[in-house]
């Protein structure tokens, strides 16, 4: 008998080792027998943001595709921060960052890291629950609770620092933005807000003010499709 438990050991721990995989990487999962799960998708912006103030610059133009997905990813920060080791928490805060004096090898005019980031953020199932169901994950975007959420934060970076995912430009990347994201019924909880400031990047600033611009003359054009959103889930 214990031979036998010996001998399937190394089975068990294998099978262990690979729902462990799947467990830490499922947010999305199909009704399948057995299920099969991804990571969840971004997905397409329901309307624009109702303030057409700051937003991610030329986002209406990254709208499809890789650029976009990746776009909103970025500023959905609770994908990110909220993640614990394959655990996604309700709601995060985080302060990290690193400071040296000491230059790079290559390059005396490059610090090593010099960087701030602070924020908040918490996916759409927060309010115990109320929002929604957090042990689901079914394989669309009502379903799932992390495809929305909101965030405010900061990232502070004082130098260039190549190995950082904010601040790998320099001091142009210093921002503060807040996000929220809500696919509900359109117009009260039909929300894509991207608003992000840049103080230090005048020429990202200025792209934002055109997009702007652009955004006020579509609403201008056509109010009722601003304030009911996306058409298959509006109740205007």
């Amino acid at each position: 008998m214990r031979r036998k438990i010996a001998l399937l050991l190394p089975f068990i721990m294998a099978a262990g080792g690979v729902v462990g995989v799947s467990q830490a990487l499922a947010h999305q999962c199909t009704e399948d027998d057995p299920p099969e799960c991804r990571e969840t998708e971004v997905y397409e912006d329901w309307r624009p943001n109702y303030v057409p103030l700051f937003d991610l610059a030329e986002r209406e133009e990254q709208g499809e595709g890789t650029d976009g997905e990746q776009q909103r990813r970025d500023a959905q920060r609770w994908r990110e921060e909220c993640a614990d080791d394959g655990q996604e928490r309700q709601q995060c805060q985080w302060f990290y960052g690193g400071t040296s004096a000491m230059p790079y090898p290559t390059d005396v005019d490059n610090p090593r890291p010099n960087e701030v980031h602070a924020g908040y953020a918490a996916n759409h199932c927060f309010l115990a629950e109320a929002a929604h169901d957090c042990d689901s994950h079914e394989d669309n975007e009502f379903g799932t609770h992390d495809p929305h959420g909101g965030a405010i934060y900061a990232d502070v970076c004082l130098a260039t620092n190549p190995d950082s995912k904010y601040c790998d430009d320099g001091v142009e990347d210093t921002q503060g933005g807040v996000t929220i994201v809500d696919h509900l019924t359109c117009p009260m909880g039909c929300a894509d807000e991207y608003h992000v400031v840049r103080p230090l990047d005048s020429d990202y600033t200025a792209r934002q003010m055109e997009d702007s611009q652009a955004a006020v003359e579509t609403i201008a054009a056509d109010p009722v499709r601003h304030l009911c959103g996306n058409p298959e889930h509006s109740s205007c």
